[in-house]
Order: C-alpha cells, then structure tokens, then sequence
C-alpha cells in the first residue's frame, strides 16, 4: 500500500483493517501522505487490534510529526515486553 497517497481519511480504512484480521504480518504504509492525524489514527488501530502479530511496519515518507510520533511509540511501548524497550520507555516518560 506504499505511495498510495491514502491520507488521513485512508488511515480510517487502515486502521479498520488492523482491527479485521489476525494474519497480517508487515505493512508498508510509505509515502502516503498520512501526516501527524494519519500516524494517530493508525496507532489507536494498533492499539485496539492489541497487538496481532504485526511485526513490520512502515511509515516513511509521511510527513509524521512530534505528535503522531508519540502516538505510534506509545502504542509500540503498550504492545512491547521485551527488555530493549525498557530504555524507550525511560526517555518517553
């Protein structure tokens, strides 16, 4: 789904589909043009999906901001247990 320009209004459908399935393993959400509102709406799917499996995502080229930056750390630190994001979470509290 790289460079597919889907917007924040895309993140929706994105995010949606994050709730839908179990299987998905890697996303590539590059160049989308998802800014700090896209990069929010997809971390609160990756929250509500409560971490089902995903195990590569790809934001890169979107334009994400302090704000959606913290939004995604805050759901990778929520879904996180191994010891190499104790000191992730130390410099985000």
């Amino acid at each position: 789904m790289g460079w597919c320009k889907l917007g924040a209004q895309g993140a929706r459908s994105v995010s949606d589909l994050l709730l839908m399935t179990s299987t998905l393993r890697a996303l590539d959400l590059r160049g989308n043009a998802l800014g700090n509102d896209g990069a929010i709406i997809v971390s609160r799917g990756l929250r509500n999906a409560d971490g089902k499996r995903l195990a590569e995502l790809d934001l890169g080229y979107n334009e994400i901001k302090d704000e959606g930056a913290c939004a995604l750390a805050q759901v990778r630190l929520w879904l996180c247990t191994l010891d190499a994001c104790a000191a992730l979470r130390v410099c985000l509290t």
